[in-house]
This record gives C-alpha cells, sequence and structure tokens, in this order.
C-alpha cells in the first residue's frame, strides 16, 4: 500500500527525499523489474521497514486496479543488466511522463546527456566478477559521443570517500521543458548518512 505516498511523491520529489530513504530495484534478477525493458511504466511507492539499507520506502511497479483513491506514478524506466547497458530518451510532448527512475547505482555507471530532451544511460561491465568501470568509459565515450557536457556518474566519483561504499538513488523530474535530476546517496548502514544532489 502506498499510504499516500504516491500523491507524497508527485507533491514535491525534493521534500520526499528529504523525508523518505527511497530504493529503486535493486538489481536485473529484481522479480518486481525482471521483464522491465526501457520505457515508460506505472509505479507505486511502498513504505519499507528494517532495510539492510536503511531505506523507508521503496518503488515498485504499479499493479493496483481502481484509480478512485489511488495515484500511480507514470514514468520513464531504465533497467540494467550485466555487461551491458540500456539507454531512454527522455521526450517532450503531450502525455510523456514527468518522472524518470532506474535502479540504484553502487558500481555501474550512469549517464545523463543534455539539451531539453536528454539521452540517459545505465551501464554495468564486470571483469572476474566485479565492476570494471575502465571497461564502462569507452562504451560511454561511443555512445554519447558528441555530447561533451553530458553528466557522468561513475563509481570512482561517487564512491570516493566511502571505503564501505555506497548507493544512489537517481530520480529525474520534468520541469516546465527542463529535466532536473536528484541523486540521493544512502550509506549501507541503517540509517546511514545521506545526502542529496540536484543537478
Amino acid at each position: 500500500m502506498a499510504k499516500g505516498l504516491n500523491a507524497e511523491f508527485m507533491r514535491d520529489v525534493e521534500s520526499f527525499l528529504k523525508a523518505h530513504k527511497l530504493g529503486v530495484g535493486a538489481n536485473a534478477d529484481d522479480g518486481n523489474f525482471k521483464k522491465f525493458i526501457p520505457g515508460v511504466y506505472e509505479f507505486d511507492i511502498a513504505e519499507q521497514q528494517g532495510h539492510m539499507m536503511g531505506y523507508t520506502a521503496l518503488l515498485n511497479p504499479y499493479h493496483g486496479g481502481t484509480r478512485t483513491f489511488s495515484h500511480p506514478i507514470r514514468g520513464y524506466w531504465c533497467p540494467y543488466n550485466q555487461n551491458s547497458y540500456y539507454t531512454i530518451d527522455l521526450k517532450q510532448g503531450p502525455g510523456t511522463p514527468n518522472y524518470f527512475f532506474t535502479p540504484m547505482i553502487d558500481g555501474c555507471s550512469l549517464v545523463i546527456g543534455t539539451g531539453t530532451e536528454p539521452k540517459v544511460g545505465h551501464f554495468n561491465y564486470r571483469s572476474g566478477g566485479k565492476i570494471d568501470s575502465g571497461r564502462m568509459t569507452p562504451v560511454i565515450d561511443q555512445v554519447f559521443a558528441g555530447d561533451t557536457g553530458a553528466r557522468r556518474w561513475e563509481k570512482p566519483e561517487y564512491t570516493a570517500g566511502e571505503p564501505g561504499g555506497c548507493r544512489y538513488t537517481v530520480i529525474g523530474v520534468r520541469e516546465g521543458a527542463s529535466w532536473v535530476f536528484y541523486a540521493h546517496k544512502v550509506l549501507p548502514v541503517r540509517g546511514g548518512a545521506e545526502e542529496i544532489h540536484r543537478t
């Protein structure tokens, strides 16, 4: 049950993130998201208790029926898969979503392009079973060739100074004709320190 969390999220995303630690699809094998390919879907935020990362809310696919009292969140979705990548273009226009979601990053690279309809890419490459940022960089360079202003979230940068690692929940919100993105940092301890960056 969303218990009003969907409406609270859509009312003010930044205030929501300050009040809740939101987890999004932990991995490509998450049963809730396993069949999702890049596209537009409806989502639901559920209350969460006792999560090892301290998350107090989790994003799930919306499975509700009647919409009399429900407020599903319609948004773009960009998944990830091991040793691969996905991209999606955040289009403008009538009927297009106002939100963007992607699984939490704790080793993957996430790249956000420039412009009013930015391309977003989620990259995951491994060597010997471990994340290999060096393998991702040339792929990213090719996929985002020509977009020199693209914002890159790569593991060596976003985990700097965190020997125990960290996770980021990255959410896009359309504001008028532009997209803004919130990156919510959570450390791997219950109630861990957090930061919210707007870009």
